[in-house]
């Protein structure tokens, strides 16, 4: 029972630093745009 909940909150976690990545990512990818939008399009 104390592992599930251990892997759950892994988990949980994880997910949480996936998003913030991925909100990183997004951000990144923005900022470049605004430098250049042909070349971040390709990269798309």
């Amino acid at each position: 029972m104390l592992k599930n909940k251990l892997y759950s909150f892994m988990a949980i976690e994880h997910a949480d630093y996936a998003f913030d990545l991925c909100e990183e990512k997004e951000y990144i990818l923005k900022s470049l745009e605004q430098l250049s939008p042909k070349k971040v399009r390709s990269v798309k």
